[in-house]
């Protein structure tokens, strides 16, 4: 079991649970929970970003028959997963971790890597997980991010 830190505890993610079990892939922030529990190095190691970038390219695929056919309860769990990784991404794409979810909004707002509008479209995908346009908002944010996170990439 791995301790879920207050500033962690955000019901969209963890349901105000105090602890997760490790068991598959799907936990969200799994390697903040690691590193916070002493169990994993830091999650801002390179080649992290990037996996997330490729991830949302595989489960995206599968998310979006779910809508094509209709079925927002089986595209809800994913999406929540997928928007996880995205936070991940914007937090790592900026030299910090995801570590205070209660605070998402401050805390996206004084990024400097991030899509625009980036504190509206999340906060459209935190309150509607389940609604296609919220798929779309998510898919063209992991784009700009990947795009943003490269160009400053380059520059660094």
């Amino acid at each position: 079991m791995l301790n879920i830190p207050e500033p962690m505890r955000h019901p969209l993610f963890f349901c105000e649970k105090e602890q997760q079990e490790e068991e598959g892939a799907d936990v969200p922030f799994l390697e903040e929970l690691l590193f916070y529990n002493g169990r994993e190095s830091s999650p801002l190691e390179n080649g992290r970003i990037d996996s997330k970038f490729e991830q949302w390219e595989t489960k995206s695929q599968t998310i979006r028959a779910f809508f094509s056919e209709r079925n927002r309860t089986e595209a809800r769990k994913p999406m929540i997963f997928q928007l996880s990784c995205f936070l991940q991404a914007l937090m790592w794409c900026n030299g910090e971790a995801a570590g205070n979810l209660l605070g998402w909004k401050e805390a996206v707002g004084k990024l400097a890597v991030k899509p625009v509008n980036s504190e509206e479209r999340l906060a459209m995908v935190f309150s509607q997980p389940d609604h296609y346009q919220s798929f779309i908002q998510l898919n063209e944010m992991f784009l700009e991010l990947k795009k943003k996170f490269a160009s400053h990439r380059r520059r660094a």
